[in-house]
């Protein structure tokens, strides 16, 4: 019960204490490595239920994502190459001080 306690104090802290591009990133290269696809196949709905972030911050981010060359959109869904791939594991280890 401690454990699951723990983990559960610790995402809402994440979430109080890391900007909404942080956690984005991070949620992105966790779905890449579970899933093993680039793509990332969830809605902007289904983002937010996982994440806490609301849609129109959402759709803010990864706007400013897609202009700073981290991610790309197609067909309406989010992708990471190789190389944005590590950009976005790069920027994750800057803000985990």
């Amino acid at each position: 019960m401690a454990y699951k306690l723990y983990r559960s104090s610790y995402n809402c802290g994440n979430r109080l204490f890391y900007p909404p591009q942080h956690l984005l990133l991070l949620y992105f290269l966790r779905y890449i490595e579970e899933y093993h696809s680039t793509v990332i196949r969830r809605t902007r709905e289904e983002i937010h239920e996982e994440t806490g972030i609301s849609v129109k911050t959402l759709n803010r981010t990864i706007r400013k994502l897609k202009e700073s060359g981290m991610v790309d959109v197609v067909k309406g869904k989010v992708t990471l190459n190789e190389a944005q791939q590590e950009k976005a594991r790069e920027y994750i280890k800057q803000g985990m001080y």
